[in-house]
């Protein structure tokens, strides 16, 4: 399955989150996962606490959100 990017200059490929490069491309959850110390129940209770949408891409987040 791909995914379309439908505005290029809003995407962000590479996000740099504590020290770590965070793919652009994965869903928020499994991005946040290279992080170390997060695993996958973790990355979920943070996207639920920070009201981020699970099935968005990392690189569509705004800077409040990262």
């Amino acid at each position: 399955m791909t995914y379309i990017i439908e505005k290029e200059e809003d995407f962000k490929y590479i996000h740099r989150i504590l020290n770590t490069n965070v793919n652009g491309k994965r869903i928020v959850p499994f991005a946040l996962r290279v992080i170390r110390g997060i695993g996958r129940r973790f990355a979920l209770l943070i996207c639920k606490v920070a009201r981020i949408d699970p099935t968005k891409r990392a690189g569509e987040l705004t800077n409040e959100e990262v």
